[in-house]
C-alpha cells in the first residue's frame, strides 16, 4: 500500500532554535602565551599517512573557553607523498607536546600518547591568522605548566 505525504506540511522548527548571526563568533585571542589543557586528541590511521589531531581549550582573560585551530601532527606517510614531508616536523613536535604535557617517555603506541595527552595542561604561544570572520587562533609553540 503507498502511502502519500502531503507537500505543504512544513518541517518541525530546529530543537536549537534560530541561529544569531550578529553576534561575534567566539573570541579571538591576542597572541601571545596561555595556560591551556588538551581536550581532545584524535588518531588518524589514514591510507597514506598516520596523523594526530590535538585540540586544545585555552582560558581567555574573561574566562571563556577558546579552541584554538586543532594542531595536526603527522607522524608517518608513504615515501612519495606530500604528506611524507611534514613527518619529521610532525615527529619533532609531538615530542616538544609530550615533553610540555609532562607525559612519560617511552610510549610508541599513537593511541596510549593520544590517551596520555588528553586532559594534559601546559602552556601554548598562540597565534592569529586570517582576517574578518575568517581570523583563527593558531598554536605554534608548547612548554610545560609552571
Amino acid at each position: 500500500m503507498h502511502m502519500s505525504v502531503s507537500k505543504n506540511s512544513t518541517p518541525p522548527p530546529p530543537k536549537w532554535g534560530p541561529v544569531d548571526l550578529s553576534q561575534p563568533i567566539g573570541t579571538i585571542l591576542p597572541p601571545g602565551p596561555y595556560n591551556a589543557t588538551i581536550a581532545e586528541v584524535k588518531v588518524l590511521d589514514g591510507e597514506e599517512a598516520l596523523r594526530m589531531i590535538v585540540t586544545f581549550e585555552v582560558v581567555a582573560d574573561e574566562g571563556e573557553i577558546v579552541s584554538p585551530e586543532p594542531v595536526w601532527l603527522t607522524l608517518a606517510a608513504l615515501p612519495e607523498t606530500k604528506a611524507h614531508t611534514q613527518v619529521r616536523e610532525g615527529r619533532r613536535n609531538l615530542l616538544k607536546l609530550t615533553q610540555a604535557a609532562d607525559v612519560k617517555d617511552g610510549m610508541t603506541d599513537p593511541n596510549e600518547i593520544a590517551e596520555a595527552l588528553v586532559c594534559k595542561k601546559l602552556r601554548v604561544k598562540v597565534t592569529r591568522s586570517g582576517s574578518g570572520v575568517n581570523k583563527t587562533n593558531r598554536v605554534v609553540a608548547f612548554e610545560r605548566a609552571a
